[in-house]
């Protein structure tokens, strides 16, 4: 029962998000386009890139990028923690991997 109460506690704040978000004043209007064309018009003069893209990603959201990293990086470490030092589902420990 608790588990049905809580996914329904989850579907009801992740379609509340999305519809927030879909139904907002500023998301289907692409006219204010304040950054974007900022980006387009002067990235590669104000950076020397040698693409809009490099300029966009390395030089204008360079701390951005840096923590999509540091997430993707600590996801990874996770993910291979549990898979070579995590629990079975008995609950013994698993033996490591190459013995």
């Amino acid at each position: 029962m608790k588990r049905q109460i809580a996914l329904g506690v989850c579907l009801l704040v992740t379609a509340l998000s999305i519809g927030s978000v879909l139904f907002s004043q500023g998301f289907p209007d692409w006219g204010r386009r304040k950054a974007a064309d900022y980006y387009i018009t002067e990235g590669m003069a104000e950076t020397n890139a040698p693409s809009i893209l490099g300029a966009i990603v390395w030089d204008f959201r360079a701390f951005d990028t840096l923590g999509e990293e540091i997430v993707l990086f600590t996801a990874a470490v996770g993910v291979f923690t549990v898979m070579v030092f995590g629990i079975s589902e008995k609950g013994k420990k698993r033996e490591k991997i190459g013995r």
